[in-house]
């Protein structure tokens, strides 16, 4: 049985692309509603399947996650990535290696502190549905 789990994301429309951002916490993603060229005023809620997602919290997971691909972690961080999840936003080769394997992936972002983010590395066959923001 597949396991799924709810995400959420603040945006303009209700667009999916690969690189989308969303996040586990209702809260984090409303704090998008309110920072301009990350996010945008509309509440989504999306259900993917908790397979084949890539955990990337240390350097020494990244480097894991590109073994085989020639791709450095010391070069990365020589380039000024200060967190692995940079090199990963930042990086296509380092997003097209680790999509080889999986459609997800998986780490704590500096804004909000404590997000956990989700980054596309396909086009997700999800369906963004609109929500309203709890009070």
């Amino acid at each position: 049985m597949n396991t799924t789990k709810t995400l959420y994301r603040a945006a303009s429309d209700a667009s999916v692309f690969r690189g989308m951002c969303l996040t586990e916490e209702l809260d984090h993603a409303m704090t998008y509603q309110l920072n301009p060229g990350y996010g945008g005023e509309t509440l989504y809620a999306v259900e993917v399947l908790y397979v084949s997602t890539v955990v990337i919290d240390t350097w020494a997971d990244l480097a894991e996650a590109l073994d085989g691909s020639g791709i450095e972690v010391e070069d990365l961080r020589d380039r000024g990535y200060g967190w692995p999840y940079e090199a990963v936003e930042a990086r296509p080769e380092v997003r097209a290696w680790l999509a080889r394997s999986t459609a997800w992936a998986v780490y704590e972002d500096s804004y909000p502190e404590g997000c956990t983010t989700w980054q596309a590395l396909r086009v997700p066959q999800v369906r963004m549905t609109k929500i309203e923001a709890r009070t």
